[in-house]
């Protein structure tokens, strides 16, 4: 094809725009070039242009060029600059820019998977990525970065069955030259998302070392984007996978951390720091990477594991001080108070060095103060402050002394006051505030401080909210607060939380709540009145739950709501079904759902804020102690001088043994009754349980019925969809072969066209020599009549391929016409078949005849050729016959000679 061009070219002679090669042409022909040409010169020089056209004609270069490049890679792979150009060529080809159109983007993710259509390319590649050539080796690395990102999946189950892969790629860390070793970091850091076995291959390959070590040449946290995705990479290994999280631990991973936490920064003073932006992110995400290593959703002994590792390496003393540092970014701040958090949550050790923090620059003030004046500051930015209150409920968690020091600073004291503000002042000032959201975190923060013994401790604290009213206590200031007509619900929300835990296992806080009978009144009011919004919905199960936790915990002694009062209360007024959907609502509601995810607070705006993770869990926990208590189906405590709880039958016994003799029988007479009470009672629920089982047996027969028929439906539409689907892309096949075939005779046409006009100059040449060479002209014009003749075969070649392609446009309408036709009779599945093997037959004749007609059409260039040597050479004696030929001929001359032809 090519010498054919050059024919063309010397006989019409100049080098116009018009007579240049498209880009598809020449693409065709440098691939001709690769596949035929025995001198590698000519196959480097073909894959050089190739590489130049592949981000322009990246459609072209991918359909055509594809397998022979990894031919090359496979042939050729001794020569090294060769293999340099098809990896890069390749790698145009299946780039995904992200400033392309999505059309662009989607062409890139198909040649992708053509390419590791077969796994033995993507082998292929690794085994450059293993030499240490700089030529070999980035390109086969950037390819393979690229192949990744589009189809990680995929390349993920390659990799790991390719013999040491996954090794291949981390050899790339351990490599000098930074761009190497760079694009390793982002090929695992791909590789590794979603991935354990990847993850786990990796760790064990000594890639924490590696990464670390990276980072100390870097710079640590002064370092650049290169030390953020090191942090990054190692964020992947970890997450989520226990395994890796306990060889990092094991291998004394955390104690290399501790200079990269090394800021320089005052322990005393209030100098603020400057830092730049990529530092900052350093920072945070080395700050992530220790949250992962001691998040509450990882098993417990790891936990506690890695935060001893934190503490005795001096890791916790870093934090605070990075915690309380001046002019930190807020971002960095949150990021570090949420790290601490978790680093002290249930940690002894970590609690107590935490306590006895003093903050840089105000050695009188705790780094708890530190974190309530947070909390209750309207100014600070809500992630702040949702980070303070976790941080100050991971300081209380499971950290009994901890709550007695914050409880003991509400309670009164003999000794003189302190002149600094303390714990329990905060908390009030909170509790008291303007802000609902204030009020919220001091009520929840209150809270965090209660345990079995600090809920009774908290009884004794009075407060006297305006210098002219007595003192009252705390619990009923509480109590007078959600009272108030015009509360927010996030402050009825938060203080319904904080009773509900005050009360909660108590029966002294029970009685003393119940001791006013106001509280019950409103408690009541609230729990059954109709709720006409959401929010209401939210305050009324919040009142149920505490309605049932003053009946699960009530002392049994006479108060004045008794027990039984509280249980007609709760059956007859309320109704039990619709005490248990108010529970149910305010579990099921978003708020609710969201705070349970995780221990840290997650919200947009203050407003979303009503739940806290600790009062979800104990909301779980209380959930059917308060619903069996509700339906008289719970063993409830009674009365006892010794305080413990005993069961209603134990406490009839005493007053039986305290009674005169002479009340023993109707004593023993009301229990029989009781008993016989409660044996019928059990009756009528054992009948109701088989008669639900019998319907909940219907339903799901019912379901499996229903369930059946849509997958037959389901499967039937496939069937149908599958088969419309397998017609159009054979139509859509036939189409472009008729493209083809199309362009193949427009070919021939300019092929015959050119030839012609070659005769013409050759005529002319012919006569412009007749005088002096007779016998030259002799043979010309033999040679003359025989080029005539096969032009008229040609001619009437052509004319067959037009009416084959004829027969083709009618084949095509036809098939066109059954698939609309198949498209139309969705309900016939075996006529669909049927025609569908009907087309499938007419499309496979159809598809030889196209081979046909592709066989004569390359016998007809083949002859072209040959004509045009044997018209070059015939020039070529009358040049040497010392005749005058010119290439430039009249353009009159000329068309009056393809008039005679």
């Amino acid at each position: 094809m090519e010498i054919f061009t050059k024919g063309i070219s010397a006989v019409l002679g100049g080098s116009g725009e018009a007579s240049q090669p498209s880009g598809v042409d020449t693409i065709e022909r440098l691939c001709n070039r690769i596949q035929s040409s025995t001198l590698l010169n000519d196959r480097r020089d073909a894959v050089r242009a190739l590489r130049s056209l592949s981000k322009k004609f990246r459609l072209e270069v991918g359909t055509q060029a594809m397998d022979l490049l990894v031919d090359v890679l496979e042939r050729d792979r001794s020569d090294v600059d060769i293999v340099e150009l098809a990896l890069d060529t390749i790698c145009n080809v299946v780039s995904v820019d992200s400033t392309s159109t999505p059309s662009t983007s989607e062409l890139g993710i198909q040649f992708t998977e053509i390419f590791i259509k077969k796994p033995k390319n993507v082998t292929l590649v690794l085994t450059f990525v293993e030499d240490y050539d700089f030529h070999l080796r980035w390109p086969a690395a950037k390819l393979l970065n690229v192949l990744i990102v589009n189809k990680c999946n995929q390349m993920q189950e390659i990799i790991v069955g390719s013999p040491m892969g996954v090794s291949k790629l981390m050899d790339l860390l351990s490599d000098s030259r930074d761009f190497i070793r760079n694009e390793g970091i982002l090929i695992l850091l791909q590789l590794t998302k979603g991935n354990a076995m990847i993850q786990k291959i990796v760790a064990f390959e000594n890639a924490f070392d590696r990464l670390l070590d990276i980072v100390f040449d870097e710079g640590l946290s002064d370092g650049g984007i290169i030390v953020e995705d090191c942090i990054l990479l190692m964020h992947t290994l970890l997450k989520n996978n226990t395994s890796n999280q306990n060889f990092f631990r094991e291998a004394s991973h955390i104690h290399r951390i501790l200079p990269f936490f090394d800021l320089g920064l005052p322990i005393k003073g209030n100098s603020p720091v400057q830092w730049d932006s990529q530092k900052i992110a350093n920072i945070m995400h080395m700050l992530k990477l220790v949250g992962i290593l001691v998040s509450p959703g990882n098993p417990q002994q790891g936990v506690a594991s890695s935060q001893k590792a934190i503490h005795s390496c001096g890791l916790t003393q870093l934090f605070c001080v990075l915690m309380y540092s001046n002019g930190l970014a807020s971002e960095l701040l949150t990021q570090a108070i949420n790290t601490v958090a978790e680093v002290i949550r249930g940690s002894p050790a970590n609690q107590e060095l935490f306590s006895k923090f003093r903050l840089p620059g105000d050695q009188t003030k705790s780094a708890v103060l530190g974190l309530l004046s947070t909390i209750a500051s309207e100014k600070q930015l809500l992630p702040l402050r949702c980070a303070a209150l976790y941080c100050f409920q991971s300081f209380l968690y499971k950290n009994e002394e901890g709550q007695g020091e914050i409880v003991s600073t509400l309670l009164p004291s003999s000794s003189d006051v302190a002149q600094t503000v303390s714990a329990g002042q905060l908390l009030c000032t909170g509790l008291f505030s303007q802000d609902p959201l204030c009020t919220w975190s001091a009520s929840v923060s209150l809270a965090a401080t209660l345990n079995a013994f600090q809920r009774e401790q908290l009884l004794r604290v009075q407060l006297a909210v305006t210098a002219d009213q007595p003192p009252t206590t705390l619990l009923q200031l509480s109590v007078d607060l959600v009272r108030q007509p015009n509360a927010h619900l996030q402050s009825r929300v938060g203080l319904l939380i904080l009773l509900s835990t005050w009360l909660a296992g108590s029966a002294q806080c029970v009685t003393v709540f119940l001791s006013n009978q106001s509280n019950m009144s409103f408690l009541t009011g609230l729990a059954e009145h109709e709720p006409d919004t959401e929010p209401d919905r939210l305050v009324q199960g919040l009142s149920c739950f505490l309605l049932g936790i003053c009946l699960a915990c009530h002392p049994g002694t006479e108060l004045p709501y008794s027990r039984d009062a509280l249980q007609q209360i709760i059956q007859q007024r309320i109704g039990l079904e619709r005490f248990n959907g108010c529970l149910g609502f305010v579990m099921h509601s978003e708020a609710f759902i969201r705070a349970a995810k995780h221990p840290q607070l997650d919200a947009k705006n203050g407003e979303e804020i009503l739940f806290d993770h600790m009062f979800t869990v104990f909301f779980k926990d209380q959930f059917d102690t308060v619903s069996k208590a509700a339906s008289n189906q719970l063993t409830l405590p009674s009365s006892s001088h010794s305080g413990r709880s005993q069961s209603p039958l134990a406490a009839g016994a005493a007053v039986v043994n305290g009674a005169p003799v002479e009340d023993h029988d109707s004593i023993v007479t009301s229990y029989k009754d009781l008993i016989r009470d409660q044996d019928q009672q059990l009756r009528d629920l054992k009948a109701e349980l088989e008669s639900v089982k019998a319907e909940r047996n219907e339903a799901l027969a019912a379901k499996r019925d229903l369930e059946l028929r849509a997958s037959t439906i389901s499967e039937a539409k496939r069937e149908d969809d599958g088969t419309e689907s397998k017609l159009q892309m054979q139509l859509e096949e036939t189409l472009a072969i008729n493209a083809a075939i199309q362009n193949e005779i427009q070919e021939g046409r300019d092929a015959i066209a050119n030839l012609e006009r070659q005769l013409a100059a050759s005529r002319r040449a012919e006569q412009a020599a007749s005088e002096n060479a007779d016998l030259l002209k002799s043979k010309a014009g033999t040679e003359e009549m025989n080029l005539s003749r096969e032009i008229g075969e040609l001619k009437s070649q052509l004319a067959n391929v037009g009416s084959e392609k004829e027969a083709l446009i009618a084949e095509r309408d036809s098939l066109q016409h059954e698939l609309n036709k198949l498209q139309s009779q969705t309900d016939g599945q075996d006529d669909s078949t049927r025609e569908l093997k009907k087309v499938q037959a007419e499309y496979d004749e159809l598809q030889k005849k196209c081979e046909t007609i592709e066989k004569e059409m390359d016998d007809l260039l083949v002859l072209l050729t040959e004509n045009t040597e044997k018209n070059k050479k015939l020039k070529e004696k009358l040049r040497g016959l010392g005749q005058e030929v010119s290439d430039d001929e009249d353009e009159d001359d000329e068309d009056e000679d393809e008039d005679e032809v």
